[in-house]
C-alpha cells in the first residue's frame, strides 16, 4: 500500500492511503483504485502526530474529501494527482478551476502536471496562458514539467504561437518538439512573432537545455 502525506499550511494535516500496488503508479495503468482511505493526522501539545486507519472510502468519496481539502489550503502535486486518480475526467473542471483561483505557482504548477495526465493536448492553452497570468511562463526557475510530446501536439494546432514559442524560450530542451513552429514563426507577418523566434533560436544556440524530470 502506498502512503502519501498531505502538506497544508505546513503541518502534516491528512494521511492519502492509496490500496493500490506500485505498478498502479505507472502510466500504463490508466485504472483509478478501487479505495482510498483518508485520516486526519492532528498533533495535541507539541507532541507527534498520529494518524489513524479509517474505513476505506468510495472512489466517489475520496475525490470528495481530496476536493474539500484542495480548496481550503495548498494543492500539493499528491494532492492534484490524488484529484485526478479519484475523479477521472471529473476532476478535470475542478483542477482548471484550482489552476486559475490562485497565484501561488507551485499551487499552479500540481495543477499543471495532474492535467497532462489526460493527454489532451486541448488544455494546454488554458494551462500557458495561465502560467503567464501569474508570471510563471517567462521564469525558468518556476515553469513546471512539461511532457515534450503533449507539448508537441499543442503546437501543432495552436493558433496562439507566441506562448509556445515564449515557453520554449524558458526552457530550451523544449526547442525538439517546436523546431517546426519556431522555422514557421519566422516567417510570419506579425514583427513580434518574428521577433520570439528568434529570440529562440538565439536561446537554443547559447544555453545548455536542462535535464528535465516530471515531479
Amino acid at each position: 500500500m502506498n502512503r502519501l502525506w498531505i502538506v497544508t499550511g505546513g503541518c502534516l494535516s491528512a494521511l492519502l492511503l492509496i490500496g493500490v500496488g506500485h505498478q498502479y503508479l505507472s502510466e500504463e495503468n490508466k485504472e483509478p483504485p478501487k479505495q482510498v482511505a483518508l485520516a486526519t493526522a492532528k498533533s495535541a501539545g507539541g507532541g507527534e502526530s498520529v494518524a489513524q486507519e479509517p474505513p476505506a472510502l468510495s472512489r466517489a468519496e475520496a475525490f470528495a474529501k481530496l476536493l474539500e481539502l484542495a480548496q481550503n489550503g495548498p494543492v500539493t502535486p499528491d494532492l492534484a494527482e490524488g484529484l485526478r486518480k479519484n475523479g477521472g475526467k471529473k476532476a478535470i473542471e475542478p483542477l482548471l478551476s484550482l489552476m486559475r483561483s490562485t497565484t501561488d505557482f507551485k499551487t499552479v504548477g500540481a495543477c499543471v502536471v495532474a492535467l497532462q495526465d489526460y493527454r489532451d493536448p486541448g488544455l494546454f492553452h488554458d494551462m500557458l496562458a495561465r502560467l503567464d497570468e501569474i508570471g510563471v511562463l517567462d521564469d525558468p526557475g518556476k515553469l513546471p514539467w512539461f511532457s515534450k510530446r503533449l507539448f508537441g501536439d499543442y503546437l501543432k494546432s495552436a493558433t496562439e504561437p507566441q506562448l509556445g514559442l515564449r515557453a520554449i524560450r524558458t526552457r530550451p530542451s523544449l526547442y525538439e518538439t517546436g523546431a517546426e513552429l519556431v522555422t514557421a514563426s519566422l516567417q510570419s507577418p506579425d514583427a513580434e512573432t518574428r521577433k520570439l523566434a528568434s529570440e529562440v533560436l538565439n536561446k537554443v544556440n547559447t544555453a545548455k537545455a536542462p535535464v528535465e524530470h516530471k515531479p
